[in-house]
């Protein structure tokens, strides 16, 4: 049954709703939620979800809008069509991903260029500018065999492009590539000299 508390918020299944809608099955534990996302509560103890359910054909979405743009972004599934859609509505509109403690990891922007590591990515794919040694720009596995392949910017002792092979602890610092290419075209087997 619904309670509306003497706060004006609205709970289902609990006499004392943490937003201004908390539709609450079991405890989650001590937790309250943030001040910025407490209009709609969804609490259970174990798997908690808000299905969105559309017919095959149709679309299911969820839409983020603002006074200038009631869809300025969109997170929409369609069955019929196999696809999921995630992204931006608004022109010039880009799209970050997070990791720990919100830092930006990828962004693609209006123009479709993807940045790994830098917000301003200046072709269709970029690496962070200010390479750091100790890492790859890219990196593929070797599969089934121990090893990888890395690929990635040499700075600033040797100005140029690396290429290694190698075991999972080799790092551009500790190692000389492979192949070695210098922004005046010549090229090292093994040595960046």
């Amino acid at each position: 049954t619904a309670k509306l508390a003497v706060s004006g918020n609205v709970g289902i299944g609990t006499t004392g709703p943490d937003g201004k809608l908390h539709v609450h099955s079991a405890t989650a534990g001590t937790i309250t939620p943030n001040v910025n996302f407490d209009d709609l509560v969804v609490e259970n103890s174990n798997c908690t979800g808000i299905s969105i359910l559309a017919p095959n054909g149709g679309d299911a979405s969820l839409g983020f809008g603002s006074p200038s743009d009631n869809v300025g972004a969109l997170i929409q599934w369609n069955y019929d069509a196999g696809l999921m859609r995630v992204g931006t509505n608004h022109g010039g509109g880009e799209l970050a991903l997070e990791i720990g403690g919100a830092s930006e990891a990828v962004r693609i922007d209006a123009s479709g260029n993807v940045g790994i590591g830098t917000t301003n990515p200046g072709s269709k794919l970029s690496f962070d500018s200010s390479f750091d040694t100790n890492h790859f720009a890219l990196r593929a596995d070797a599969g089934v065999q121990t090893g990888f392949y890395g690929f990635g910017a040499i700075h600033p002792s040797s100005h140029g492009i690396g290429i290694w092979s190698g075991t999972d602890a080799l790092t551009p610092a500790t190692q000389n590539p492979d192949v070695f290419i210098q922004m005046n075209g010549n090229v090292g087997i093994g040595t960046t000299g």
